[in-house]
C-alpha cells in the first residue's frame, strides 16, 4: 500500500471541518477508509501469516492468523481515528482562530 492512501483519507476531516460537519461523520470516514484498507491487504496478510518462517516454531500468530488480523484491523482503526479527529480539531481551532 502506498503513500497515497493515508493522505487520501485526510482530505475527509479537512473538508468536514471546514464545512462545519460534526466530529461522528469524521469518524465514519476513519472507519470506512479502514476498512478498504483492511479489504485490501487482508488475503496478502493472512497468507504471510499462515506459511510462518519454516525455521522458527510456530507462534500464537502462526496458530491464530485470524486473531492476528482483527488485533492489526483494531489497532489500524484506533490509529486512523485518532489521527482524523486530531487532524479534525486541529482545522477547527484554525478556523476559529482566524474568525
Amino acid at each position: 500500500m502506498n503513500i497515497v492512501i493515508p493522505l487520501l483519507s485526510i482530505i475527509g476531516p479537512i473538508y468536514f471541518a471546514t464545512r462545519g460537519f460534526p466530529v461522528e461523520l469524521v469518524l465514519a470516514w476513519a472507519v470506512v477508509w479502514t476498512g478498504l484498507r483492511f479489504v485490501a491487504t487482508w488475503k496478502s496478510a493472512l497468507a504471510v501469516l499462515t506459511e510462518g518462517d519454516g525455521d522458527e516454531p510456530p507462534s500464537w500468530l502462526n496458530r491464530y492468523p485470524s486473531a492476528a488480523l482483527v488485533g492489526a484491523l483494531v489497532a489500524t482503526l484506533a490509529m486512523f481515528e485518532a489521527t482524523h479527529v486530531v487532524v479534525y480539531y486541529t482545522i477547527r481551532r484554525l478556523i476559529q482562530i482566524s474568525s
